[in-house]
């Protein structure tokens, strides 16, 4: 009977805690303040019980002053170039500058933007997004960015068509604080509205097509949330595309087996005639993926038409070098709504990349 109560008991708290936790102490108060709320309500909890117990109240009372102590807990300490740090209910978000570069980082160590601000550019896959306005048969008119992050892609394309109007949806609104503080996203006339907002439900009420869309999206880390991977948000996307629309998306795959990379590319393929990719940088692939039906050799084609720019051409050069057609083994698996096993190939794919580094 005891400890039926007692595992009740248990049990209605963990749900609570979990509830007032994730809806009400994180969003309003902060991760640390609710660490330091959630120790000063177990101490409390274990202060009453000794009293109440009748046995070591003197000793009880001695930790009081611990209690007390609890707020002048030392901070985390950030690597240096810290220049601004937030909490959201999504992530923790920093601003890191070193030199000349600076870089958006959620929560440990996963940097979600970075740009030289002498030069406008990265050094890394998001200067590959400028190349999408060349693929297309004429000038892009309307662009959209699903997981913006401080614009990295938005940018770039950009810089490309600088006509072209965009709709970015972002679901962290410090990261759109960062990203307008920071990285020098604005509205600029109109031409750039940014909704806050999560992509799929977004893209649900949304109306008109795009000639070019941006898809980028992870969980402050290498997890894609499932309902934005999966056959069903894909027929969604291309829905809202032009007919010849391009699809841009980035897939992150460090593992050695390409179970997300293959996997992704073989749920695109039941919504799309054409899915070509490249590997800018290592274990992330940028994949181009068609409304109609585009070869290599034409994509080839019309990278080498670049002429832009330096850095533009030096992307386009690149781009045509090693772009290729992605086609998953046969039998991979495929994402649905009904079942989307990504998350359990990620830590599979991140156990593999910690092994193959013990090596």
């Amino acid at each position: 009977m005891t400890a039926g109560k007692i595992y009740a008991l248990s049990t209605v708290g963990s749900i609570g805690g979990g509830i007032v936790t994730s809806f009400y102490l994180v969003p309003r108060l902060g991760t640390r303040a609710t660490l330091i709320t959630a120790c000063a309500c177990t101490f409390a909890v274990a202060l009453t019980g000794l009293v109440a117990g009748g046995r070591g109240r003197r000793r009880a009372l001695l930790t009081l002053p611990a209690l007390a102590l609890l707020p002048l807990a030392p901070e985390a300490s950030w690597p240096e170039g810290t220049i601004w740090l937030s909490e959201s209910e999504y992530n923790q978000v920093r601003v890191v500058r070193r030199d000349n570069r600076q870089s958006l980082v959620l929560n440990h160590n996963t940097v979600h933007t970075l740009r030289d601000m002498e030069t406008g550019w990265s050094g890394y896959y998001y200067d590959y997004f400028a190349l999408g306005p060349a693929l297309l048969d004429a000038p892009p008119r309307r662009l959209l960015v699903l997981g913006m992050g401080a614009g990295g892609s938005l940018q770039a394309t950009r810089a490309a068509a600088p006509d072209v109007e965009a709709d970015a949806v972002e679901i962290d609104p410090k990261v759109i604080e960062a990203g307008e503080r920071f990285f020098g996203l604005s509205p600029e006339g109109g031409r750039v509205r940014v909704h806050l907002a999560d992509a799929r439900p977004w893209l649900a009420q949304s109306e008109g097509a795009y000639d070019l869309v941006h898809i980028d999206l992870y969980q402050g880390g290498p997890y894609v949330p499932f309902y934005l991977a999966t056959v069903e948000f894909f027929q969604t996307v291309r829905g809202h595309m032009s007919e010849d629309g391009l699809l841009m998306l980035n897939v992150m795959d460090t593992g050695r087996n390409r179970e997300v990379l293959n996997s992704t590319a073989a749920t695109l393929r039941r919504v799309f005639p054409s899915v070509l990719y490249m590997e800018p940088n290592g274990g992330n692939f940028l994949l181009f993926v068609s409304a109609r039906e585009r070869t290599v050799e034409e994509v080839r084609a019309r990278l080498g038409q670049v002429n832009s720019g330096d850095i533009i051409e030096r992307l386009a050069r690149k781009a045509a070098a090693s772009i290729g057609d992605l086609t998953p083994p046969a039998g991979t698996p495929f994402f649905t709504d009904d079942h989307a096993p990504i998350e359990e190939m990620t830590r599979r794919m991140a156990k593999s990349r910690r092994q193959f580094r013990g090596r």
